[in-house]
């Protein structure tokens, strides 16, 4: 089998949902396409490096910060299954299926969660399979008596040995449906295509140079700009500009528009990423208020900082990859490539006669 993964930071953590995805022998060719701390609108950048050919299955993990964005109204539901669909449709037309996880925040499980909702009516009811770790939390802690806020290392991230579990079960579920022909589907379902300009087409007044930032997991070439440059951005189609991609361990101030009063992107000094000590912690943030292109497909950012920096931080730049692109006026049908006649829920690969296996496994962590 031929497996992609794409996602956030729990799709990266060592020895998480990735760790079996990577070392099962089930699988002959693994490729991971995920960095940390991003939201759906990250599908922008990922997709631009993806040939979905090339895979039978896909995983696709983007909840845990899509649903924090939403609720502090930075992204709508809208722009989060907008992204989303034009991900599962790439796949499915390229005959590789998609499966969808839905991972928590230890914070929401109280609160309305309007991504997830709309997952499961749009894609898990049309039997995309689906990993739905919110209701799979609720019965797991009833076995086994481990709680709902004892299942994560930290408020974003579930516990190491959760992830490798889910991990385990999407392979089950994939060795046994692989030789299941799939079946393409319209879907009654639009969606606007998404788009990503890199850096090396914008156009820029003020200082600025080419840097290139590494970390353990992945290297990037960037553009290194200084307060006071002017970025005009010109994308390949009408629409607007969703999304910024950066190092966030090289990056502080203000990314502004003169289209809104809210700013497109703001990080202060505090920031825990922006440090010396750091390497390239690549992120992409969605706009709060996107950033309409205007008739010949061009819009103009602003980079601003004002303050003071101590010894633990880099000189004041904004070291920037791209931008992610909604382009309007050439809605596209949703497919979905399944190998399911009903709903799957894909929580039942991970079996109840592991629960309690896995309980044991936690207990040096919750203690």
């Amino acid at each position: 089998m031929r497996v992609l993964l794409s996602g956030t930071s729990n799709a990266i953590i060592a020895r998480g949902v990735n760790y079996p995805l990577a070392r099962d022998p089930r699988i002959t060719s693994f490729a991971n396409h995920s960095y940390g701390a991003s939201g759906t609108v990250a599908l922008g950048d990922h997709l631009r490096d993806i040939d979905f050919s090339q895979y039978d299955f896909c995983v696709l993990d983007y909840c845990v910060n899509e649903e924090v964005f939403i609720s502090i109204n930075e992204s709508t539901t809208d722009m989060a299954m907008n992204n989303l669909l034009a991900a599962v449709d790439a796949a499915s037309l390229a005959g590789c299926q998609p499966l969808i996880v839905i991972l928590p925040t230890s914070t929401r499980i109280n609160y309305p969660r309007p991504f997830e909702n709309a997952i499961m009516d749009e894609l898990a009811a049309r039997c995309v399979p689906v990993f739905n770790f919110y209701a799979f939390a609720n019965d797991f802690a009833a076995q086994t008596g481990i709680s709902f806020d004892q299942q994560f290392l930290d408020p974003m991230h579930i516990h190491r040995e959760i992830g490798a579990a889910i991990g385990t079960a999407l392979i089950d579920y994939m060795a046994e449906r692989i030789e299941t022909a799939p079946t393409l589907t319209p879907l009654a379902r639009t969606y606007d295509p998404v788009d990503f300009v890199p850096y090396t087409a914008f156009q820029v007044k003020g200082d600025a140079q080419e840097v290139t930032r590494e970390s353990s997991l992945m290297s990037r070439d960037c553009l290194e700009i200084l307060p006071g440059a002017e970025i005009t951005i010109t994308g390949p189609c009408a629409g607007s500009v969703t999304g910024i991609s950066f190092d966030a361990s090289r990056s502080v101030g203000t990314i502004s528009s003169d289209q809104s009063d809210r700013a497109c992107l703001s990080l202060k000094p505090a920031s825990a990423f922006f440090r010396t000590t750091r390497s390239l912690t690549q992120m992409t943030i969605p706009i709060p208020a996107p950033v309409a292109l205007d008739g010949d497909h061009k819009a103009t950012l602003r980079y601003t900082f004002e303050g003071a920096l101590s010894d633990i931080h880099p000189p004041a730049t904004m070291t920037l990859s791209g931008v992610s692109l909604r382009c309007t006026g050439c809605a596209r049908p949703v497919h979905v490539l399944c190998r399911d006649e009903i709903p799957c829920s894909l929580a039942d690969w991970l079996p109840r006669d592991r629960w309690d296996a896995l309980a044991i496994q936690l207990q040096d962590h919750i203690k």
